[in-house]
């Protein structure tokens, strides 16, 4: 094998343990990256100590003068430079086209930090479980009218059932819209705010029935 070769699989060898490590640390629930002193140690080991190790294979100078060292190690941070461009190019290209659960796991590892809000697309197409789950949160909702009408359903029969089957109807949909925001697919806008209006109707009731039930208490007889 020639020196050369060796400085490319080196190169090759240290940005993969990279991609490794990131997630690893992050599945033992550290940060993705090294931090403080951590970094300026990996950082010494992959601009110093890799040439060093190169060097001591490298031999003597060959007759014309020039060192197999110093070939070799222009090889290596060429081809290290090479990598990380590859590495870049792959994560815009996962960012781009990529859905699903694999997306976090390949942005761990070739940048570092899975898919954040500038990731994910914006206002994407309904998905079939989107679409089900918006249209099941709409007809519960509807259950409920608007205006002033709204605050008196707490005193009507029903109530509790029907406020529990838009609750878990809710949490559905958020439970969505949260793996969407995960796997870098995105939510459609329409599934966020069926969601956000559903969930603020939920707590104002609960609000106005927890009210209700402790006035209520506060004014029975004692004893009654």
């Amino acid at each position: 094998m020639s020196l050369q070769l060796l400085a490319i699989l080196a190169a090759a060898a240290v940005l993969g343990i990279f991609a490794m490590s990131r997630v690893v640390r992050v599945r033992m629930g550290r940060e993705a990256r090294f931090n403080g002193w951590r970094i300026w140690v990996v950082a010494l080991a992959v601009l110093v100590l890799v040439p060093i190790v190169l060097a001591a294979v490298s031999g003597p100078p060959t007759v014309k003068g020039a060192t197999p060292f110093v070939e070799s190690t222009i090889v290596y941070f060429v081809a290290l430079a090479f990598f990380a461009l590859l590495m870049a190019v792959a994560a815009a290209l996962v960012r781009r086209f990529v859905l699903g659960t694999a997306r976090p796991l390949l942005l761990l590892a070739l940048v570092g930090r899975e898919p954040s809000v500038a990731d994910v697309p914006t206002d994407p197409p309904m998905t079939d479980a989107i679409r089900t789950s918006v249209a099941n949160v709409e007809v519960r909702n509807n259950v409920f009218p608007r205006g002033p009408a709204f605050m008196g359903q707490t005193e009507l029969p029903g109530f509790s059932t029907a406020w529990a089957s838009l609750d878990e109807a809710t949490r559905e949909l958020e439970s969505l819209i949260v793996d969407g925001a995960r796997l870098g697919t995105g939510v459609a806008s329409h599934a966020v705010d069926t969601a956000s209006d559903a969930r603020s109707r939920l707590d104002t009731l609960d609000r106005a029935a927890k009210a209700r039930g402790q006035m209520r208490a506060s004014t029975t007889p004692v004893g009654a």
